[in-house]
Formats: C-alpha cells, sequence, structure tokens
C-alpha cells in the first residue's frame, strides 16, 4: 500500500536521523522555487564496463514497483516547488523501461507539477532500444529533446566499452529521432580510451557532425574502481591513455566541433546556437533543482539532500510512506559561493564577479581576491567585461584550476 504520510520508524535511532535529515530536506523548500527536475531510472539491460552510475542491471522485476514508487516521490514532492522550466529523465536507462512505463512517468510529472507550457524535456535513451514507434510515442508523451548514448561510431570502441549497440544503430538513433520529428537531438561521446589513436577519435567526430545533432557531448573516458574496466587496469591488463594523448583529443573534439558550427559552451559540451541544454545550464548556475528516484540528488535553497541508493529500498520505503532520504547538508553561504564559482568556470561565460557579489556578499570575493587574482596574473583565469572566466587553453586542466582556488 501506498501512503499519504510516512510512518514512524521502528529503529529509534533510525527514526531521530531520518527526522534530521528530512527536516533539512523539507524545510527549505517552502518558499515553492523554480526548480529543474530530475527523475531517475536505475535500471539497464546490462552494465557496461566503465559505468560507475547508480544503475543495476538484471531487476527488471523492480521495474514496475519502482514506477510507482517514482510517481509516489512525485507526488509528495510537488506541492513543495513552484515551477518546472526543465525536466531530465536519467539513468540507468531510461529507454530500458517497458513500452507505456516512460510514458506513465511523463504523465505523473505533467499532473503533478506546474511545468512551463515552453519546458525542455529531455529523455536519455539507448540506440539499440530506439524504433520510429518509440520515439514517436516519446514525442506523444511531452519529450522534446533526446539525447542518445552513441558514445562511439566504432564498432570496435563500442565492443571494449560494453556497449549493447553498434555504429549502424548509433547512426540510425539519429535519424529515426529526426523522423519522429525531434527538433533537439544530443549526442554523447566519450574518448581517450585505451589505445585509441588521434586519428580513430578523429574519425567519430567526423561522423557525429555529419549527422548533424543539435548538441553533442564529449567525455574523456574517467576509469573507476570497482568497474570491470576498472579491475583490468588495476591488474595491469589495460593500460589508460597518456595524459598528453587525451589533451590531444580534447582540442581535436574542440576544433572540429566549432569548425562544425558548435559552440563550446561548456567543457565538455558543444551546440549550435539555441540549442544549449538548459537543464545542465541551471546547474552551472548553481540553480534549485529537485531529484527522485533512487540515488537522486536536490539542491534548494542552500541545502542538498540525496535519496537512497538501492532500488529496492527505495521500493521499500516509498511502499511504507517514507520519503526516501538518505542524507542531507545545509551549505554554509561560503560554501554556496564556493560551490557557485566552481561550477559557473566550467562554462564559457564564466560569472558575472557582481552578482557573485550580490548574492553571497563582497566579503567572500574579498576572502578569495588576492588567490583568484593569482589565477588573473598566472594565465588560467581572466576578467573580461566584468566576467571571470577560464582562458580557452585553460579548459583542459579546468578540474585542477578549480581545485586551487577553494
Amino acid at each position: 500500500m501506498w501512503h499519504s504520510r510516512s510512518r514512524l520508524c521502528r529503529s529509534k535511532h533510525r527514526q531521530e536521523c531520518l527526522c534530521h535529515t528530512r527536516q533539512e530536506a523539507g524545510a527549505v523548500i517552502s518558499s515553492r522555487s523554480s526548480v529543474g527536475l530530475y527523475v531517475h531510472v536505475p535500471f539497464c539491460a546490462r552494465k557496461c564496463a566503465y559505468c560507475d552510475f547508480n544503475s543495476y542491471a538484471g531487476m527488471d522485476e523492480l521495474i514496475e514497483p519502482y514506477v510507482r514508487a517514482l510517481q509516489w516521490e512525485m507526488e509528495q514532492r510537488s506541492p513543495e516547488v513552484g515551477r518546472v522550466p526543465t525536466i531530465y529523465i536519467g539513468g540507468g536507462t531510461p529507454s530500458h523501461l517497458p513500452e507505456g512505463r516512460l510514458e506513465n512517468v511523463l504523465c505523473q510529472v505533467f499532473q503533478v507539477f506546474d511545468v512551463d507550457r515552453d519546458a525542455e524535456v529531455t529523455v536519455e535513451a539507448n540506440p539499440a532500444d530506439l524504433d520510429i514507434r518509440r520515439m514517436r510515442a516519446l514525442r506523444n508523451a511531452g519529450v522534446n529533446r533526446v539525447s542518445i548514448g552513441a558514445q562511439s561510431f566504432d564498432d570496435g570502441a563500442l565492443r571494449f566499452l560494453g556497449r549493447r549497440h553498434d555504429a549502424s544503430q548509433a547512426r540510425q538513433a539519429v535519424e529515426i529521432a529526426r523522423a519522429a520529428r525531434f527538433e533537439n537531438v544530443s549526442i554523447d561521446l566519450i574518448y581517450a580510451l585505451p589505445a585509441q589513436s588521434p586519428e580513430e577519435w578523429r574519425g567519430t567526430l567526423e561522423e557525429a557532425i555529419a549527422l548533424s545533432p543539435d548538441h553533442i557531448s564529449a567525455y574523456s573516458l574517467t576509469i573507476e574502481r570497482g568497474t570491470p574496466l576498472g579491475d583490468l587496469v588495476e591488474r595491469g591488463l589495460v593500460a589508460p591513455l597518456d595524459n598528453d594523448t587525451e589533451a590531444e583529443m580534447y582540442e581535436i573534439a574542440r576544433g572540429m566541433l566549432e569548425a562544425g558550427g558548435y559552440e563550446h559552451y561548456e567543457i565538455s559540451n558543444f551546440a549550435r546556437a539555441g540549442f544549449s541544454c538548459r537543464h545542465n545550464q541551471n546547474y552551472w548556475r548553481n540553480g534549485d533543482y529537485l531529484g527522485v528516484g533512487a540515488g537522486a540528488h536536490s539542491y534548494l535553497n542552500g541545502v542538498r539532500w540525496w535519496n537512497v541508493k538501492h532500488p529496492e529500498e527505495y521500493v521499500r520505503m516509498a511502499r511504507g510512506g517514507a520519503l526516501p532520504v538518505a542524507g542531507a547538508e545545509r551549505l554554509s553561504r561560503h560554501e554556496q559561493a564556493m560551490e557557485s564559482l566552481v561550477l559557473a568556470l566550467r562554462t564559457r561565460e564564466g560569472v558575472v564577479v557582481e552578482a557573485l557579489e550580490q548574492r553571497f556578499g563582497r566579503e567572500l570575493w574579498q576572502s578569495h581576491r588576492n588567490r583568484i587574482m593569482g589565477a588573473v596574473e598566472n594565465g588560467p583565469l581572466c576578467i573580461r567585461d566584468g566576467r571571470l572566466a577560464l582562458v580557452r587553453e585553460a579548459f583542459v586542466i579546468a578540474d585542477a584550476v578549480c581545485e586551487a582556488l577553494v
């Protein structure tokens, strides 16, 4: 039974812990902020060799109760937030849900939230799951932006990554999206695979540009501990690509994509004019967002909280009428300011210094002024038209620059 109010926990310790986190996660959102909505679907047909996301294969029996739990959580959260200008359904593999279930989730979103008429509504999809009927159903359900996990147009690279699709299916997915009248199509690419050459990466980029998507994300492969790929690296069976070649590939991507008409608007993201991802821009501007689903994170009015990670526990808590919050933290004004700075520096536009001072107080800027101005004098940062931003050449070392600042 799905309850409308939370039950008391049986364990006194558990009760005190959850009461505290729920108070932190609930007290700050009475102002009904405008939020970006993220919906997490943790299911996959197969776990990729490099994947460290909160995703699970072989748990399809949980899909039905999970969708009901999602709908319940959205119903509980909806009175606490204001309008929703962007929706992003990610995973996992949202397109892995059986036909009709993803549409059910979208229907609940539109029923319980105050969604803007021109909202950006994105769904992530695996090329192996897409056909024209499915894509039209998603379009009719309100999706207007599809993010296709192509990753590569090289069959050898796709096999190495453990992807379910081949290069032909990746190409067809973009064509199917266009045939279903999607006017905003994004594709994800991964580079810096072990033993990958710059020439092979050029080939994938050429194919991507030829397909003419509206948005391209190009991510350097991160080898995470505990993944199958991470285990191979630890055992010495696979050698990561060297840093110099990775940096070369980054510059190749930037040069080719910019020449192809894509603006480099964030470290890993490129878009044709007017097609930057609005949902992700809200993150980079340190805006408020609500996450629902297993492991989803939320950030509202200076409080961050996160849901329990495992789908089974998420479903169990929702069935018991308990919001599935695992933990929460209230950020100080200093922490909020530093996060705003670091997130903004990921973007080409950077941050307006005056706006940062107005939002968090001039003293916060002054406390880091020497360090920031040192970075300006030494090259990685610049100030132009009142904006603090990374210089073009420093994008490739952005993480190191930001770590030094904070």
